[in-house]
Formats: structure tokens, sequence, C-alpha cells
């Protein structure tokens, strides 16, 4: 027999849960814009040397190492702070009834907030960089 008080929190915990999944795929998502713009400055912005096939070959090893490590970034950044959290809103067990599953805690806005800003900023800055790299 399931108490309503037991229902109730397994909603919460699932509603936290999918919180937590926003929160990660929407920092993703912006890791990985962050790692296109890089790549667009390698690509657009750097000079590159000649092209003999030793160096064809070496940009492609290069670049795949870059492509795996933008991967491994653009999963482990956004992690950490949607572990984090998770895990705070859990202990801080505020029970809202809300229509939508997302940060519930004021203070847990700054956890998507601020890693969004850096990623926006440091997106931007590439990217004027670039377009003035292609200028000039």
């Amino acid at each position: 027999i399931i108490q309503p008080k037991d229902f109730f929190k397994n909603e919460m915990f699932f509603c936290y849960l999918i919180s937590a999944l926003l929160h990660y795929f929407i920092l993703c998502s912006f890791c990985f814009a962050l790692g296109i713009a890089w790549q667009h400055f390698i690509k657009l912005a750097k000079v590159f040397k000649s092209n003999t096939s030793n160096n064809l070959k070496s940009n492609r090893r290069k670049t795949r190492l870059l492509i795996m490590k933008w991967y491994l970034f653009s999963m482990i950044y956004p992690l950490i702070f949607s572990i984090y959290g998770f895990i705070y809103e859990m202990k801080n067990e505020r029970y809202e009834i809300s229509r939508y599953c997302w940060l519930r805690l004021p203070e847990l806005y700054y956890l998507f907030i601020i890693p969004l800003a850096i990623l926006l900023v440091a997106s931007f800055l590439i990217y004027v960089f670039v377009f003035f790299k292609v200028l000039t």
C-alpha cells in the first residue's frame, strides 16, 4: 500500500531528477556551442603552415584530439553543476506544488546562470576575435 506521503516524495524525486537532467542538457548544448566557436577559431583565424601530407595527418590527429577533449569537457562541466544542484535540492526539500519541474530554490538559479554566462561570454569573445582576425 502506497501512502500519500510516500507517493508525494516519489513524485518530487522524479521532478528533481527531471530538473537536474534539464539543467544538464541545456548546459551541455551551450558547451557544445563553445566547442563549435573554438573550432571556428581554429579553422578560420589560425594560420596554417604548409599543406604537406605529414602536416595533414598531424592536423587530423590534432582535430580528433581536440574533438575528444571538447566532448569530454562538454559532458563533465555541466555534470558538476547538475549533480551539485540535484543533491542540494534533495537535501533542502521544499515541497512546493509547481507546474514545472525546474530549479526550485532561488540560490540554485546561480548554478544555472553563472555557468551559462561564462559559456556565452567565452563564445562571444572567441567569435569577436575570429571576426577581427578574419577582417585583418
